[in-house]
């Protein structure tokens, strides 16, 4: 079991603080040194002095842990680094299904779950999200509590939940104001882009513009560039809904060079999957379309994202139906289907034109009985969804089809 030394060591490691700043001007540093170490032991009046600073209970850290879940804990974190979230989920399922006791050791275990958890498409976690939560607040961990809390938001967002996430992106930040608490950058840049997307998806696209402005400022001042590309992207896709062909341009050009910056293979292969949408769809220039998707192909060879991705079939069936190759634009549309990591609904819409597209090739190929199952099957796809582009393209192909 940890003993009184590796708590106050880890806490203050969590706390960020040096050995000088935790021990002020009530310890020296040597002594503090050695109550980590174990070779000294402190007085009630010391602990409760430690326990103040590091802004937890003198109770804490005479808490014993789970000798279990203390050794898991980095055996699970170097799995998940490792991308083994499946391993992670079947270890620790019949664990965090017992009574654990709530020490900090048991929050970082039920955070571990809870991410592997998510990963496995396993959504019913909200009753250890909540225990984690709980814990991480009781130690003053705040950082650890609201990226527990983030995930809460992203199972309310697979669930279409869209108001609820508002609400809780809303009291974590009015929870930090109360505090009077110094929040993270890269949590805030986390709140802004967890926003920025479910306004995206709420339909409310200008708020969602505002939002990742906002965050560009923010990281611009602060010098944190974490997710800029990405904040990007959502701008150049949000301007693709509202057909401003102007700043889409531009933001696609900030998002290509920041993920050129960070080296990131996946949001440059993105990047041309809008690409060849713009060409597509803006000044039908469907042949550099077409080159652009080759780029996409070859970037992520071999990668099973690329196997799985609707989105690369939808414009690809798009650009063969706009040089007339219509046998050909069926057999890419047949492919584009929604892959089980794709949540938001404009990306769904987006991959649900794949239908409409292959009604427009059944009637060009005299094939209208056909057609109209298609689009037919599309239209009733996208009932629940957010009026865009996509929806409405689906609605009016319907209509055509039916009317001709």
């Amino acid at each position: 079991m940890a003993t009184l030394g590796e708590k106050i060591k880890a806490l203050r490691k969590e706390k960020r603080f040096t050995q000088t700043q935790l021990a002020g001007s009530e310890l020296t540093k040597s002594m503090l040194s050695q109550i980590e170490n174990g070779k000294a032991t402190p007085s009630m009046k010391t602990l409760q002095y430690l326990a103040s600073k590091l802004e937890c209970e003198a109770s804490f850290l005479l808490e014993d842990d789970n000798e279990e879940v203390k050794k898991l804990i980095p055996k699970m974190e170097q799995a998940i680094k490792n991308n083994q979230f499946e391993e992670v989920y079947r270890t620790l399922l019949p664990i965090v299904q017992k009574e654990l006791p709530p020490t900090l050791s048991t929050a970082r275990l039920y955070k571990q779950y809870i991410g592997a958890a998510f990963n496995m498409k396993d959504y019913d976690i909200h009753s250890y999200i909540e225990k984690a939560v709980a814990i991480f607040q009781k130690y003053a961990l705040y950082r650890e509590s609201t990226q527990t809390s983030l995930k809460l938001c992203y199972v309310l967002f697979v669930h279409k939940k869209y108001e609820e996430c508002l609400e809780l992106l809303t009291s974590i930040r009015k929870e930090y104001e109360a505090r009077q608490l110094e929040m993270d950058l890269i949590i805030q840049i986390e709140l802004f882009l967890c926003e920025a997307v479910v306004l995206l998806a709420y339909g409310d696209y200008d708020g969602c513009e505002i939002i990742i402005l906002q965050a560009l400022d923010f990281s611009k001042e602060n010098q944190v560039y974490y997710k800029t590309d990405e904040f990007y992207r959502i701008l150049s896709y949000q301007k693709v809904i509202v057909a401003d062909e102007n700043k889409y341009l531009h933001y696609i050009k900030k998002s290509e060079q920041f993920a050129i910056f960070t080296e990131n293979t996946l949001s440059l292969a993105v990047v041309d999957i809008l690409k060849a949408y713009y060409y597509n769809t803006i000044t039908t220039e469907y042949t550099l379309a077409l080159q652009h998707l080759e780029l996409f192909r070859e970037k992520l060879q071999g990668e099973q994202l690329f196997q799985e991705d609707g989105a690369y079939y939808v414009e690809k069936g798009k650009s063969l139906y706009g040089l007339k190759r219509y046998e050909e634009a069926l057999e890419a549309l047949e492919r584009a289907t929604i892959p089980d990591y794709m949540f938001h609904p404009l990306d769904q819409a987006w991959i649900i034109t794949g239908g409409a597209y292959r009604a427009l090739c059944y009637m060009k190929l005299q094939n209208k009985e056909k057609a109209l199952q298609e689009a037919t099957e599309a239209f009733h796809a996208i009932q629940e969804f957010p009026d865009s582009i996509f929806t409405v393209f689906i609605k009016e192909t319907l209509q055509i089809i039916q009317k001709s």
